[in-house]
């Protein structure tokens, strides 16, 4: 991989000509994974734009020669650069995120697993929430395709001369605002996942097969684990659901299954078996949340991490 980074470097610099600057980054990513990446920028530019060498490198491995390899991220680079982006400009950025009167209604919160995060995490604000830390970041932009964002530090809390707890206040309002929740039923993910010829087969299954669960997001599935912390959210499913205890499953940081519980007869070793297999085997390693299952209480409106006991062991 490093020899394969190195010749595509030379040759989308070949490609782009001299007021281009080409460089290679190793980025960290959450759950502190690194992925390399092309680091495009014009020569007069202080912002680069990361583009990711992983399918280019999928692409050469299939006898893409690497100057046809090349033309595709300049390609890729060009198409971006030509969107509308009113922060393209490396200066007009910084000033803005400076300016928190200008930023603050694009203060947004994601939630992160705590362990697994020390890098990706080491210079930005966080709270802690069970075995996960709050995040708040900026959104830059947002379109159809991708999200912007810029992870807020401790350094841009004193330029901006506000507390902590501001900015978590304001982030934890606007995201729900910006993002508001949306719950459904599995059957809803399985048939938009397979189709509906192949979900009416599924739906003819034995009844036993049809299990209960329902799906908490946000609007835009992007970082939608977060609506566990939402005012109400999962009071209100408790309530659809005539439920005094829902069993919560973090299935990736973009979304929460929710199932009905008993407490009573739980089998915790089996679930957390399930949650840390389906991490290994379908979450992205940069998009698993939590191997942990959780418990929610309707009664005392509280959310806790179950934890096995000594005869379920």
């Amino acid at each position: 991989m490093k020899k394969f980074v190195e010749e595509l470097k030379l040759a989308t610099e070949s490609c782009l000509g001299e007021g281009v600057l080409v460089d290679i980054s190793e980025v960290v990513k959450r759950n502190d994974t690194k992925r390399l990446a092309l680091c495009i920028r014009n020569r007069d530019g202080i912002i680069g734009r990361n583009i990711y060498v992983e399918p280019y490198y999928r692409m050469f491995l299939e006898d893409t020669p690497i100057e046809d390899v090349a033309e595709k991220v300049v390609e890729f680079f060009r198409e971006d650069e030509a969107k509308h982006n009113p922060f393209r400009d490396g200066l007009m950025i910084l000033d803005w995120i400076k300016n928190y009167s200008r930023v603050k209604e694009r203060l947004m919160f994601r939630l992160v697993n705590a362990e697994a995060n020390q890098e990706y995490l080491r210079d930005a604000i966080r709270k802690p929430y069970l075995d996960l830390y709050i995040s708040i970041y900026i959104l830059v932009n947002i379109s159809a395709d991708q999200t912007g964002t810029v992870t807020v530090t401790k350094e841009m809390l004193s330029v901006w001369g506000v507390s902590e707890d501001e900015v978590f206040a304001q982030a934890m309002e606007n995201t729900r605002k910006t993002f508001p929740e949306t719950v459904m039923h599995i059957n809803t993910i399985v048939e938009e996942s397979l189709g509906k010829d192949e979900f009416r087969a599924y739906m003819n299954a034995p009844e036993e097969t049809v299990v209960q669960l329902y799906v908490a997001t946000n609007n835009r599935r992007i970082d939608g684990a977060g609506v566990m912390l939402y005012e109400g959210v999962l009071r209100d499913v408790a309530d659809k659901l005539g439920l005094k205890h829902l069993v919560i499953f973090l299935s990736s940081v973009h979304e929460l299954i929710l199932m009905p519980s008993n407490p009573k007869n739980e089998d915790i070793p089996y679930l957390q078996k399930m949650v840390r297999e389906i991490n290994a085997t379908v979450v992205a390693p940069d998009e698993w949340l939590s191997t942990n299952v959780y418990h929610y209480d309707r009664e005392k409106d509280e959310v806790l991490i179950l934890l096995p006991t000594e005869e379920s062991r």
